[in-house]
């Protein structure tokens, strides 16, 4: 029994470690760079956490207000700009978007 856990412990680990970050390389794949920016946003201080997602949600907006037509309206509609948004609590002006406003 004690030997089961060992093993499954093991494989885990070899699987983290070697299998998955070898497959991803393989493929090309953002994985190990997704997976290195993640383990160092854990030690960064919860303040620039929270300033680093602030910048990118801005990002995301200015693009969708930039180049979709759809999130142009709706933003104007609701009387909201991209530059309004200054805190990921001003997330709450944006219009939410309904299943009837997507079909």
């Amino acid at each position: 029994m004690a030997s089961d856990v060992f093993t499954a412990d093991l494989y885990s680990l070899a699987v983290r470690h070697l299998v998955a970050p070898l497959w991803a390389w393989h493929e090309r794949s953002p994985y190990l760079k997704q997976m290195k920016a993640i383990q160092a946003a854990q030690r960064r201080p919860l303040e620039l956490v929270r300033e680093q997602q602030l910048r990118r949600v801005q990002k995301l907006l200015r693009h969708a207000f930039t180049h979709v037509p759809f999130y142009t309206e709706r933003f104007r509609l609701g009387g909201v700009r991209p530059e309004d948004i200054r805190s990921l609590d001003d997330l709450q002006k944006i219009p939410l978007l309904t299943k009837e406003d997507i079909r």
